[in-house]
């Protein structure tokens, strides 16, 4: 699974997650190249003009739940997301605003826990536009 955020030229993001697999691609990974890919499915979320991004991905035996930032409403706000692991259909997606509406949030980690459940991280509270760059986790 990939993740994270494409920019257009007018400064606007666009969140993203690809699928690659179950066989590993040899060589180059080929996103768009004359009709030519390789992976399984992808999907793109986020509305124009806005700033919406994909932080992290993790997956389960019955899905994939990306973590990310929305634009909604003048504000960022954290994003949770289930796709179908084997389509790439959405399944559902949810906005997780700051109590502030002034102030921007962000998920940024999950981690599926052995019991099916699942550790996210982020931040609230975050002065409008003052998003850091990229993250990393490791697990």
């Amino acid at each position: 699974m990939l993740c994270g955020k494409s920019i257009d030229s007018q400064g606007s993001w666009e969140g993203f997650v690809l699928k690659i697999g179950p066989e590993l691609p040899s060589g180059n990974v080929f996103l768009e190249s004359e009709g030519e890919t390789s992976y399984t499915w992808s999907q793109t979320f986020g509305s124009a003009g806005n700033k919406d991004a994909a932080n992290n991905v993790a997956a389960t035996t019955n899905g994939i739940f990306v973590v990310g930032v929305e634009s909604n409403n003048g504000s960022l706000q954290r994003s949770l997301r289930k796709y179908n692991l084997t389509t790439g259909e959405l399944i559902w997606s949810a906005l997780y605003p700051s109590a502030d509406t002034n102030q921007d949030a962000a998920l940024e980690t999950i981690f599926i826990t052995d019991d099916g459940g699942a550790i996210v991280g982020g931040f609230v509270g975050g002065a409008p536009d003052s998003l850091e760059g990229f993250k990393l986790a490791l697990k």
